[in-house]
């Protein structure tokens, strides 16, 4: 998710540097938006302020996310039960969906201060 590899974001800028971003009220297919203030670096993006959220719209049967640092991301697919994903160290893979039809999905995204969001990964 850093700018240096930008790629399906559903928004008018993704600059380099600390900016505040709306989610919008419609997001094309296979894309992120993103909401709240982030830092956008070349390799990833992390909160700058409580209440940053990340929605991305899909098509896959598993989506994984390669997070970093300390904090926790809590994960909603559609409009299921949120359950937290602890992160703690260096990046690494986590799992945020498994097990999906693979038909048009909505995950919701919040994550704490302290986390680095790198990227999606899907099959």
């Amino acid at each position: 998710m850093g700018f240096a590899k930008q790629r399906n974001f559903a928004g008018s800028a993704y600059p380099d540097g600390t900016s505040s971003f709306t989610l919008p009220d419609a997001q094309p297919a296979d894309s992120f938006a993103l909401g709240g203030e982030w830092s956008v670096s070349s390799q990833f993006a992390t909160p700058s302020a409580d209440g940053a959220r990340v929605r991305l719209r899909f098509h896959a049967t598993t989506v994984r996310m390669v997070l970093a640092g300390t904090g926790t991301v809590r994960v909603r697919q559609g409009d299921g039960a949120w359950r937290d994903i602890d992160v703690s160290g260096v990046p690494r893979s986590y799992p945020a969906v498994t097990g999906s039809d693979g038909a048009d999905a909505v995950l919701d995204l919040q994550v704490a201060t302290g986390v680095e969001v790198y990227s999606f990964t899907f099959g």
